[in-house]
């Protein structure tokens, strides 16, 4: 308490600094308490608060001052008592476990700063002291404890330059002034010569070779610091830089622990739910407590304007209207651009106009803001705000930036829901409208997906029959019965060739077969093909449907002669019923740059826009119930495998051309096929490995018609177990699809044990059955069910 005399009378008053000791709390804490009207107080002419006794009484009384100290804090000061006990030179070295044990159980940093603080008055009784952290990231510092000055907590310096803080981080070691007022290295002196301070001692707080504060010490009277006291400054420096460090380090811990368990639910908000209206609050929520700000919000960006809308907050306030019309400019300019916006102190942020400041949550001083994108689209922001005068870290913004990952994983969801919603609405009309097309593309649907299990299935029984018809055919001399088994060779390649078409339709068989074709040939096949449509039943009805085919000689191209064939057919199938009332149908080829070309053109109905847009789309059509919708669809993806296209222009009233264009085949002829080695020839050990006991035998009977040396086996197990127990073998010819062990682990089993034998795969799944690189390096040919016997020999002999 200091007394200041008027003429006769004498007033006492108390100063911040009195207060704030006897309240056990920071000086700045007491200038709070008189900002806010709740300790009333007089300033002098210099600037200094006075407050009476009275007053003084009235505060204490109201807000039950001085607190008592948690168990904690007595602990430590009971430490503290015992170390004041022993000689400030002598005795404190003696006393450093008892204020190591006092400093390193102070994990919160208010009683950490009091603790040294209370040390530092042990060895300069009397001294000012201030505690100061160094903020990760940020780059700035903030005052853990300040104990002895009178009005000021110290001004700020920067944390290196021309100040104390920054002499001391400099140096990285303690730094003594013996006289603060005469030393060059000090600047700033004003408030040092307000408060009396003349001498200092000033340490770095170190661990592990990083700063985490200061220690500053000032005394009233000139000291030369002896190096014994230094030393022990310097050991309680370090344990208290220690315990920064180690606090530090649980608090990360703890906030990465809160912060993968806030991102673990977030993510599960977002599997479980698209609304938005559920999960930005939340994202909001976690935002604010992960980056311990006041307020939260996210901020969508407005359809086809340059401006955001804050839609969703948590906390209490608002950082205001975040759009270019209200103000906050600087701040949408910056996120729109994709940029993240960062200010400590708003008012005083020159980036900021009037406007803006006018448009900001009343009390916001700092800010940071990242945006929600969505690859390089910005769809909005996340934005937290603090009511007191603090940095956001780098942590803060990765944290940040994470939450408006997940941010921006809601919009794209909802959007995405709102679109297959509106998708959904839109195939509800049409469904209503055409209810009996919907049952039947249902059922197309159903069975392609049986589509691939069948032709597996189907393709193993027509190569038991294609197998034993080759064999019957070998040995058969009679003219007659050979033209039968011929007849049932013929049918069962068809039927191979339908099976492939469902596999194709089932989309498991990518490929189609690669092979020479003529479309001119193609082309003419399709016409005889139809012919029944576009003349005898024309004729029946009474219609006359005219045909011509202008042939333009072109060139071979590349592809499945089967599958064009059936385009084509397709096409002028099409064609005819676009002509109801008869017409005339036609097909002209030609080259265009490297292009064949085949137009069918018909003199029909032709084709409304609406109808043109969705001539290629599955399951669309406009011949009611009697077809599927699935024609110009499939000639479409086999044109496009071809690498291809299927080009379409129609009119209405004035008909349809339908234009099917592929590549010419520049590559040269293939040699001709080797002719097949003679029956009885090749002489190898084959270890046939099938479960079907069918086409086991029926490749056995093959393969020993060939001449080959033939052992079977039922399953991978039996076979290895063969192969174990001595079994000569030149080859493995293994089926893909077996309960135990499938193709791929048989041919890696056998190749693992023994690396000189071959092996070959047939298999009932298609020309490329699915395997990675690991799996297809174990197989020296694949073959497709079924086959011929010439196929066999030819791969066999190509080893």
């Amino acid at each position: 308490m200091t007394s200041v005399t008027t003429g006769t009378q004498e007033k006492r008053f108390f100063t911040t600094g009195e207060i704030a000791a006897q309240c056990d709390v920071s000086v700045g804490a007491v200038k709070k308490w008189i900002r806010k009207g709740k300790l009333d107080a007089t300033r002098t002419p210099g600037g200094h608060f006075r407050v009476a006794p009275d007053e003084f009484q009235r505060f204490s009384a109201a807000y039950g001052f001085p607190r008592r100290a948690p168990a904690e804090r007595r602990e430590a000061g009971r430490g503290i008592v015992g170390a004041r006990a022993i000689s400030p030179a002598s005795g404190a070295l003696a006393a450093l476990d008892q204020i190591n044990r006092a400093v390193t159980g102070a994990v919160d940093r208010r009683d950490l700063g009091k603790v040294v603080l209370d040390v530092a008055e042990i060895l300069f009784p009397g001294c000012a002291g201030q505690l100061w952290e160094v903020l990760p990231d940020a780059g700035g510092r903030r005052l853990i404890e300040a104990r002895g000055f009178h009005e000021r907590e110290g001004a700020e310096q920067p944390l290196a330059g021309d100040g104390l803080a920054g002499l001391v981080a400099l140096a990285r070691g303690p730094v003594t002034i013996a006289d603060l007022g005469e030393d060059a290295r000090v600047r700033h002196k004003e408030w040092l010569i307000a408060e009396g301070l003349v001498s200092a001692i000033l340490l770095p707080l170190l661990h592990g070779g990083r700063l985490y504060g200061t220690l500053n010490l000032f005394t009233r009277v000139r000291q030369e610091f002896a190096r014994d006291e230094v030393s022990v400054l310097e050991s309680l420096a370090l344990q208290a830089a220690a315990a920064i460090a180690g606090a530090r380090l649980q608090g990360e811990a703890v906030r990465g622990r809160r912060e993968a368990d806030l991102l673990a639910e977030l993510a599960r908000g977002l599997n479980e739910s698209s609304d938005l209206d559920t999960l930005m609050p939340r994202i909001a929520a976690a935002a604010r407590e992960l980056c311990r700000a006041d307020q939260a919000d996210v901020a969508i960006r407005d359809a086809g304007r340059e401006a955001l809308e804050i839609r969703y907050g948590a906390g209490t306030g608002s950082v205001g209207g975040v759009s270019t019309e209200s103000g906050l400019g600087v701040l949408v300019e910056a996120l729109l651009a994709g940029q993240v916006f960062r200010a400590e102190e708003c008012p005083r942020d020159p980036r900021f106009t009037p406007d803006d400041l006018a448009a900001l949550a009343e009390g916001v001083v700092a800010l940071l803001a990242v945006p929600i994108r969505s690859g390089e689209v910005v769809q909005g922001a996340l934005v937290v705000a603090s009511r007191a005068p603090r940095p956001f870290t780098d942590a803060d913004e990765r944290t940040l930036a994470r939450l408006a990952d997940h941010a921006a994983l809601a919009l794209r969801a909802a959007r995405e829901g709102a679109r297959l919603r509106e998708q959904a609405g839109r195939a509800l009309v049409e469904i209503k409208a055409a209810q009996d097309h919907l049952v039947r593309g249902e059922t197309l649907r159903a069975l392609g997906e049986l589509a691939g299990g069948a032709a597996h299935h189907l393709n193993n029984l027509l190569a038991v029959v294609w197998g034993r018809v080759q064999l019957l055919l070998r040995r058969e001399e009679d003219a007659a019965r050979r033209r039968s088994l011929e007849i049932v060779e013929r049918a069962t390649k068809d039927a191979a060739d339908v099976v492939r078409r469902l596999q194709q339709f089932a989309h498991t068989e990518p490929a189609d077969r690669v092979e020479r074709v003529n479309l001119d040939a193609l082309a003419g096949e399709a016409l005889e093909m139809t012919r029944v449509r576009w003349h005898d039943l024309a004729l029946a009805r009474g219609v006359m449907i005219e045909v011509a085919f202008e042939r333009g000689e072109v060139p071979l191209v590349c592809g499945d002669a089967v599958a064009l064939r059936e385009v084509i057919v397709n096409v002028v199938i099409n064609a005819v019923d676009a002509l109801p009332g008869g017409g005339r149908i036609t097909l002209a080829s030609r080259v265009e740059d490297g292009i064949v070309a085949l137009a069918v053109t018909d003199t029909g109905v032709g084709m409304s826009p609406e109808v043109l847009r969705r001539a290629r789309e599955p399951f669309f059509t406009t011949k009611g119930v009697k077809s599927t919708g699935l024609g110009l669809s499939v000639s479409h993806g086999v044109l496009l495998r071809h690498g291809g296209e299927l080009a379409i222009d129609s009119a209405e009233g004035r008909g349809t051309t339908v234009t099917l264009r592929l590549p010419v085949d520049s590559a040269p002829p293939a040699a001709a096929p080797a002719p097949a080695l003679p029956a009885g020839g090749g002489g190898l050990r084959i270890l046939v490995v099938d479960d079907s006991a069918e086409v086991r035998e029926m490749l056995a009977a093959l393969l020993t018609e060939q001449g080959h040396a033939v052992t079977q086996a039922a399953g991978g197990p039996e076979a290895l177990a063969a192969l174990a127990g001595g079994t000569a073998v030149d080859l493995v010819l293994t089926d893909l699809g077996m309960p135990d062990m499938n193709g791929w682990q048989v041919a890696s089993a056998v190749k693992t044990g023994w690396p000189h034998l071959r092996v070959g795969m047939v298999t009932g799944w298609g020309d490329m059955p699915d395997a990675g690189p690991a799996e297809s390096q174990h197989v020296d040919f694949v073959l497709a069910k079924p086959f011929s016997a010439e196929k066999l020999q030819q791969a066999i002999a190509a080893l």
